[in-house]
């Protein structure tokens, strides 16, 4: 059992035995990952520290981030400790740590650049060689061959180097996912809904369990706070054939849903199969109805019904008269 009473899954143990191999026994982390293991004490004080730097975005942390999402799992946190926790652990479930502007894994450009430019060296060598009448044979074809080799390593390393970081960025995403549905935060709602729709079978597996403990933690204070997407990406799981997962979301809409949770809710009270369902959203439409015109009340602009008044610096001319003098003209006076 860990410090919180969770327990050390047989299957986690080796993994984590095998990652805490590649860290300088030295390191803090790899200490109180040690410490985990037997069994003894750690606190959310030591990994703070561990936290703050190896959830950067960096190609280089990645064993460091597994073992981090793995302590947070069996360590003793506050509510104050979890709500600090829960940012970097959502960025790594939203998996855009480790990646560049164009959305490649970053060791796999490093390693294209390192790549491409050995044969470029070569070249430049073997022009050189060719220039001073270096045709010699055991100088030539050396070169001609090195250079081949070193193009056809151009297009097959950065295949490698992008398979092998996909499978570690698949590995971090799926573990920052599950310490987000251990600690259950409201706050990693919109993170963990938009995971369990990722095309990655493994990533929505681990997504979909997490999702529940975090619904359950959401409260109707909490309505307005979560982010744009967390309403469209709950009520596209309401197609989902389990009973007991759509009367959860139902129950998670009526606390946080808004306007565009109207249309998904009415055809499920018209359609859905279950009795329970249909009953269920037919009592949460009006607070979502209601919701709606309110934001459509708050998004209509009100106008002024009557022109502004005049400049104090205008002039008063009579109507219909003939031109008058400037200085004689009337100003109008204070309101």
């Amino acid at each position: 059992m860990g410090n919180d009473g969770s327990p050390l899954l047989d299957a986690e143990v080796p993994r984590i035995q095998r990652l805490l191999r590649g860290l300088p026994s030295g390191r803090w982390l790899a200490r109180a990952i040690t410490d985990l293991l037997k069994l003894e004490p750690v606190s959310f004080t030591t990994l703070r520290s561990e936290m703050s730097w190896c959830l950067e975005p960096t190609e280089r942390a990645w064993r460091e981030q597994e073992l981090v999402c793995w302590a947070l799992r069996h360590v003793d946190m506050s509510e104050a400790d979890r709500a600090e926790a829960v940012g970097p652990l959502c960025k790594l479930g939203a998996g855009i740590e480790g990646r560049d502007w164009a959305g490649a894994p970053l060791r796999t450009t490093n390693a294209f650049i390192r790549t491409i430019a050995a044969p470029i060296c070569l070249a430049v060598i073997w022009m050189v060689a060719a220039f001073t009448h270096w045709e010699a044979d055991w100088i030539v074809w050396p070169l001609v061959m090195g250079v081949l080799a070193l193009i056809t390593l151009c297009f097959f390393l950065p295949i490698w180097s992008f398979r092998t970081d996909a499978i570690r960025c698949r590995g971090v995403r799926a573990s920052a996912l599950h310490t987000l549905g251990h600690l259950a935060h409201w706050r990693s709602l919109g993170t963990v809904a938009s995971a369990s729709l990722d095309r990655d079978p493994g990533i929505r597996s681990t997504a979909a369990e997490a999702l529940p403990p975090i619904i359950e933690s959401v409260r109707s204070e909490h309505y307005g706070q979560l982010g744009s997407r967390v309403v469209p990406d709950l009520c596209a799981h309401l197609r989902s054939p389990h009973e007991r997962g759509v009367l959860m979301l139902l129950d998670a809409l009526e606390k946080i849903g808004d306007g565009r949770a109207v249309e998904p809710v009415q055809d499920l009270a018209q359609r859905s199969r279950y009795a329970s369902v249909r009953n269920r959203s037919a009592e949460i439409l009006p607070t979502l109805l209601a919701r709606r015109a309110l934001e459509t009340a708050q998004s209509t602009l009100l106008r002024a019904s009557s022109d502004p008044l005049p400049a104090q610096d205008s002039l008063l001319r009579p109507a219909g008269a003939a031109a008058v003098a400037e200085e004689q003209l009337l100003r109008p006076t204070d309101v």
